[in-house]
Order: structure tokens, then C-alpha cells, then sequence
């Protein structure tokens, strides 16, 4: 399995299985397919990329609810959170092509004319690093953008180093209808997988439904998986 380390949103189920760390699911979809991994654990749009129109895989699962992606803006801007057409005139910065679409068709849906650039999504500065959670907060400590899109961690970094605000949550309602909609995280499969070895993909199911229940009934098992993985 890999399983993408980039974001907490993803919580991976202690199996029988070899787990490989992937920053930013960089090479997952494409180990999928190649054979060299049996299980994908990451964003749910990301085996588009090497099974276009899902030829040959499907999503076994969720591994959580709901769309991981926020929206940081400078600490210093005087608007309100949840406030869409407060963002005209602003740069917002997005690292990678799938999440850039999303956002924006969702400041499209939001009644913004990106078409003249009412809001400008420009790409988070370079870097050598294959992780990325740090890219809101260069991106506004270098003046290169006010605001940023990306997971949980990139937020909270940047408000840990007093740089950013919370100003969209898709997962609890912030953005327009249906926002919350726009991704979550799953686990992917091949269908040679499935038609081979059924009782394998069950197994990995029923392995992701009791380690939801776990952290259903004591959240603080995230802290302890995350403190061995970072």
C-alpha cells in the first residue's frame, strides 16, 4: 500500500500490509498500475492520472468524508470568513493542477469572473522539497500570493507561524453548494485486484471500517500514528 503522509486527513489502517510513504501520492497511481503496489491510499481523483476515465481501477473505499481542502488568507485582511466575493483582487496560490481546477470552478460557482482574472490563482513558489505543507506559508511570508489552497496541515502551519487565517472549510459547509463534495480521500484498487482476489479487497474494507471505529471512540490514536509517521 502508499499512502500519502502529506496531510492528516488520511489515516491508514494497521493491516497485514507493507506501508509506503508517499509525499503528496508523487508516484502512487502509477505504481498502482505498474504493479508495484496493491493498494492506493490518497486523494480520490488521483488514479485518473495513470487509469484515465477509470479503465482498470475503482475506489474500494473511503478513508474519510468530505473534501480535505481550506483556504488560508493573510492574517491582516479584514473579511470575513466564508466570504467568496470578499477574494476579488486577490492572489491565491495552489501547488498542483487537480486541486488548482477545483478551485477554480469553485470561485467560478461563487459568481467570480476568473475568465478576467477577478481573482488570480498563480502556482506556489518552487521548490526542492517533495513536501509541500510549507507552501502557504512561503507563499505569503514572500509576498507572492494573500491567500493559499491545500490540505490541513499547509493551514495550519501557516497559522502557527502567524501568517494566515482559516477563511474556507469545505468540509464543514464553508464555499458554494455541494463544495464539500469535491474530493475526499480513499483507497484505490485495481479491478485485476478485485476480480483475483476478492477476499483480499474485502479484507482491506473491513480493516479500514474498524480503524474508523477505533478513532471514532478514541480520537487521540491519530496523534499516536501520526507521531511515529512524522
Amino acid at each position: 500500500m502508499v499512502a500519502d503522509v502529506d496531510s492528516p486527513s488520511y489515516f491508514v489502517a494497521t493491516a497485514a500490509v507493507k506501508l509506503v510513504p508517499e509525499y503528496g501520492a508523487k508516484h502512487g497511481p502509477e505504481q498502482l498500475r505498474d504493479g508495484g503496489i496493491h493498494f492506493f491510499g490518497g486523494p480520490a481523483f488521483a488514479a485518473t492520472r495513470a487509469f484515465p476515465r477509470w479503465k482498470g481501477a475503482k475506489l474500494l473505499c473511503a478513508l474519510s468524508q468530505n473534501s480535505y481542502w481550506f483556504m488560508g488568507v493573510r492574517k491582516d485582511l479584514d473579511i470575513a470568513r466564508g466570504d467568496l466575493k470578499a477574494l476579488k483582487g486577490l492572489r491565491i496560490s495552489s501547488s498542483f493542477a487537480f486541486p488548482r481546477t477545483a478551485l477554480r470552478h469553485m470561485l467560478v460557482e461563487a459568481g467570480l469572473d476568473m475568465d478576467h482574472d477577478e481573482v488570480r490563482i498563480v502556482e506556489s513558489l518552487p521548490t526542492d522539497s517533495e513536501w509541500h505543507s510549507r507552501d502557504g506559508v512561503s507563499a505569503i511570508q514572500q509576498n507572492h500570493a494573500d491567500g493559499f489552497w491545500g490540505n490541513g496541515m499547509r493551514l495550519a502551519l501557516a497559522e502557527k507561524a502567524g501568517v494566515a487565517k482559516l477563511h474556507l472549510d469545505l468540509r464543514r459547509g464553508d464555499g458554494p453548494p455541494g463544495a464539500h463534495r469535491y474530493n475526499f480521500a480513499a483507497l484505490s484498487v485495481t479491478d485485476a485486484l478485485i476480480e483475483q482476489e476478492p477476499e483480499v479487497a474485502a479484507a482491506a474494507v473491513r480493516a479500514i471500517v474498524a480503524t474508523q471505529k477505533a478513532l471514532r471512540a478514541d480520537p487521540s490514536l491519530a496523534k499516536k500514528v501520526c507521531d511515529e509517521l512524522f
